[in-house]
């Protein structure tokens, strides 16, 4: 069966891994999920960056520390929680 590509609508050759017209790599058979290196999926530990203490494991872990995305949501939840305590003392 011919694959074509989701970005442009070019014909793809069988079992290729990108788009020869635009270059637009194509998700795998397992459903295309960013997986961190370290097993966790990265909207599930970008979740878990808000409840303040993963957060602070995930800055400190080597796998989930070099992923932009879980490192800006568990700084913005380190960021949120002292605002949080500031106001509350104010």
């Amino acid at each position: 069966m011919p694959q074509f590509c989701s970005a442009c609508g070019a014909q793809m050759a069988d079992g290729s891994a990108a788009c020869t017209a635009c270059g637009k790599g194509m998700p795998t058979a397992s459903g295309g999920a960013q997986t961190s290196s370290g097993g966790l999926d990265q909207n599930i530990a970008g979740l878990l960056a808000y409840l303040f203490i993963p957060a602070i494991i995930f800055l400190v872990m080597e796998p989930y520390n070099k992923d932009r995305v879980i490192r800006f949501h568990s700084f913005q939840s380190l960021f949120l929680g002292a605002v949080s305590i500031v106001g509350h003392l104010v």
